[in-house]
């Protein structure tokens, strides 16, 4: 399975200039920190771990010892409470 990272929000900050990217990423930054804290501890855990760090799916399983299933979940299931709180 392919890591996902960061860098799928490259599209959300333009590059027009300086003092607009630097106002877009800070926006960003608030409302990603908004969304974390409505999640529970662990929930933020998980999602950190998968898009920071790009753990795969295993090992957050193993790190908070949860069953991953039969299947993984696809990359869009696993994006989509991420992509709903943005």
């Amino acid at each position: 399975m392919e890591a996902v990272g960061l860098g799928e929000l490259s599209g959300i900050v333009s590059g027009k200039d300086d003092a607009e990217r630097d106002m877009n990423y800070r926006e960003l930054v608030n409302t990603m920190d908004a969304f974390l804290d409505t999640l529970t501890p662990e929930k933020r855990s998980i999602l950190i771990s998968r898009y920071r760090y790009t753990d795969s799916i295993s090992e957050i399983a193993g790190k908070h010892r949860m069953n991953e299933g039969p299947e993984p979940p696809a990359p869009e299931t696993a994006q989509l409470p991420f992509r709903k709180g943005l």
